[in-house]
C-alpha cells in the first residue's frame, strides 16, 4: 500500500495525540546529582554537566559517553527505495511527533538497561539478522555546541522484501520521503542526515579516503560540579541560567508508542532558535558550497569541515523548518536555507558538491550544519 504524504502526516499525528508531556522534577525523575553531575540513577543515558574551558569560560553540556545508534532500514533497488521510518514521540519536539530513523537510539535504550520493550528491527541493523546487508556505516559528531564530543553511529541497511512493521513504523517510497524532508517539521534531524547518507551509497559516493582528524591545539574542557557554576543555578525544577539563554528544566513524558510508557527527564531550554543558512554559487555549471575548517567548544578543538559565514546580501531559498532532538532540547527550532550570495568570509574554501558529498560519508569529518546543509542542497526542490 503507498502511503501519501497526507496520510503520513495523519499518521504522525496519531502518534503525537498518544503522549502528554507535563513539568517535572528532579527529585521524582530516577535522576541523581552525582559527583557534580546530573545523571540517570540506573541507566547511563546522558549526563547534564558542568565545564570550563581554557579561557575559563563557564559551560552548561550534554556529556554522552556512548555513542547514539542511527540505523534506517531499506528496500528496493536504488532509485526506487522503500524507507522504514519510525513517528518518533519525543517531549521536546514541535507538534509532538517527527519521522526519525527506523533506530533512534542509545544503548541504554536498545539494551533495555530501563526495563523497556525490544526495538524492533534492531537485530537486522546490528547484527544483520535476515540476510540484511549494510550499504553505509559512519560514525558522526552531533551538535559541538551544545555536546561534549557525542557521536552518532549512522547505519542504513537494505533487506529482501518490505517486512510488516509495528506502530510507530511506516513503509514510505523514495518520493515521499523527499516530500516529507521538504515540508516543516516533519523530519527529524537524525533522518535528515541518515536519508543523505543513504543518497550518497545510491550514487556509489560511500567510498573515500579516510580523513585523518585534526585538532587545532589542545581545548579541553575542565568539567566542574553544577554546584559550583556562577552562572547557573541548580534547584528541583532544573539547572537555571542568569542570562536566560541555556537552562535545563524537567519533563514528565506519557506515550504509548516508545519503549517505555512513563518517565522524567531534563531537557536544555534555549533562548532562540538556530539559523543554518550555507552559501552556494554556479561556476561553470558546477554547483559550489562555501565552506570552512572549524571547531566548537565540545570538540575541544578538533576540527571539522563546516560552514561558511554567510554575509546576507543575496536571496536565500524558503527555509525549512527543523526541530533540534526531541529527546534533549525543548522545542528548540533550526532554520535551514540556501543562499546564492557569492561572497563569504575570507577563509571560505569553495567547496564542489561531490567533493562535499563525498565528505559527510567520511567519519567525523564534518559539523552537523555542514551535513544538514548538503542535504538540503541534495533535495529535489533545492537542487541548484
Amino acid at each position: 500500500m503507498v502511503v501519501t504524504v497526507s496520510r503520513a502526516e495523519t499518521f504522525l499525528r496519531s502518534v503525537a495525540s498518544r503522549q502528554v508531556v507535563t513539568s517535572g522534577r528532579l527529585s521524582e525523575s530516577g535522576w541523581v546529582l552525582d559527583n557534580g553531575e546530573l545523571r540517570h540513577g540506573s541507566a547511563d543515558f546522558f549526563r547534564v554537566i558542568g565545564a570550563r574551558d581554557h579561557d575559563g569560560v563557564e559551560h552548561l553540556l550534554f556529556d554522552q559517553p556512548e555513542a547514539a545508534l542511527v540505523g534506517l532500514v531499506v528496500t528496493g533497488p536504488p532509485g526506487r527505495r522503500r524507507v522504514l521510518v519510525n513517528a518518533r514521540a519525543e517531549p521536546g519536539l514541535h507538534e509532538g511527533a517527527q519521522f526519525s530513523a527506523t533506530v533512534q537510539s542509545s544503548p541504554s535504550n536498545y539494551e533495555q538497561r530501563h526495563g523497556g520493550k525490544p526495538t524492533p528491527f534492531l537485530g537486522e541493523i546490528l547484527h544483520l539478522a535476515n540476510n540484511a546487508r549494510v550499504i553505509h556505516d559512519s560514525v558522526q559528531y552531533d551538535w559541538g555546541r551544545y555536546y561534549r564530543a557525542k557521536t552518532k553511529r549512522f547505519r542504513v541497511i537494505e533487506i529482501d522484501d518490505e517486512t510488516p512493521a509495528p506502530v510507530p513504523l511506516l513503509w514510505v517510497n523514495h518520493d515521499e520521503l523527499d516530500l516529507l524532508l521538504r515540508s516543516d517539521r516533519r523530519t527529524t534531524v537524525d533522518l535528515r542526515c541518515i536519508a543523505l547518507a543513504l543518497r550518497c551509497s545510491d550514487a556509489g559516493l560511500s567510498s573515500v579516503t579516510t580523513v585523518t582528524p585534526e585538532r587545532e591545539s589542545e581545548k579541553a574542557l575542565e568539567q566542574v560540579s553544577l554546584t559550583s557554576l556562577t552562572r547557573w543555578v541548580l534547584d528541583d525544577e532544573g539547572v537555571h541560567d542568569s542570562r536566560g539563554e541555556r537552562s535545563v528544566h524537567w519533563f514528565t513524558t506519557q506515550t504509548s508508542t516508545r519503549e517505555i510508557e512513563r518517565w522524567t527527564q531534563p531537557l536544555m531550554v534555549l533562548d532562540r532558535d538556530v539559523s543554518i543558512v550555507a552559501t552556494v554559487r554556479r561556476e561553470n555549471g558546477r554547483i559550489l558550497l562555501a565552506v570552512r575548517r572549524e571547531t566548537a567548544v565540545g570538540l575541544e578543538g578538533r576540527m571539522v569541515w563546516g560552514l561558511a559565514e554567510n554575509v546576507g546580501s543575496g536571496s536565500s531559498s524558503r527555509p525549512v523548518m527543523l526541530s533540534a532532538e526531541g529527546g534533549r532540547f525543548f522545542r528548540h527550532g533550526v532554520s535551514l536555507a540556501l543562499s546564492d550570495n557569492e561572497r563569504a568570509i575570507d577563509e571560505a574554501v569553495w567547496m564542489s558538491r561531490e567533493e562535499a558529498l563525498a565528505l559527510v560519508t567520511a567519519d567525523l569529518c564534518t559539523s552537523l550544519e555542514f551535513r544538514l546543509a548538503v542535504g538540503l542542497l541534495e533535495t529535489k526542490e533545492n537542487s541548484w
